[in-house]
């Protein structure tokens, strides 16, 4: 119908916006990018975020860095399924990543999750995506141990998997020497 919005690309970064971030944003079945960050957003993220519209979902890029949200990742984000940049940082977002949850985001190419509250293992199925080029983990309270699988994403030279910056807490994350090498930097 003509009554819906037709947005693709919405901006408004920095703007010291303030209260929730309005869940009638993510009903714009056009909505391509949202770029919200460095504002003063409180509270979770709406939960229909990555909502099927029956044709799928076209958001492309979400920024909602630098603001004051909590809670965990909405279980709806996972089905965008042609998200390439997903920004979460700097907030106080919580819970584990699921290692399942980003099976259907084979798109993405950037995933932005540092300085947050975030915990438990870091999920091997992040490294496994194709396109995947921008991974960001320090300032969280991941545990444990990253595998030879991630140092490897780095060292592939064909268009395949090519991890080009990964960032974390090594002190808290144990990891192959060779993974903190050229290309890695460790917080």
């Amino acid at each position: 119908p003509d009554d819906i919005p037709r947005l693709k690309d919405l901006d408004l970064h920095n703007n010291e916006l303030t209260g929730t971030i309005p869940s009638t944003l993510f009903d714009i079945q056009t909505l391509e990018v949202l770029n919200i960050t460095k504002n003063s957003f409180n509270g979770s993220l709406p939960a229909n975020i990555g909502q099927n519209f029956g044709n799928g979902n076209v958001l492309k890029k979400l920024d909602v860095g630098m603001n004051n949200l909590t809670g965990e990742i909405p279980e709806s984000i996972y089905n965008a399924s042609n998200l390439a940049n997903l920004v979460l940082s700097s907030n106080n977002f919580t819970g584990q990543i699921r290692p399942d949850i980003f099976t259907s985001l084979f798109l993405l190419n950037s995933l932005v999750l540092d300085n947050n509250q975030f915990s438990g293992p870091v999920p091997e199925t992040l490294f496994f995506k194709s396109q995947l080029n921008i991974l960001t983990l320090q300032g969280n309270n991941f545990v444990g141990f990253i595998s030879n699988s991630i140092c490897d994403a780095k060292e592939v030279s064909s268009k395949q998997l090519r991890l080009q910056s990964l960032t974390l807490d090594c002190e808290e994350v144990t990891c192959d020497s060779s993974c903190c090498e050229e290309g890695t930097e460790c917080v």
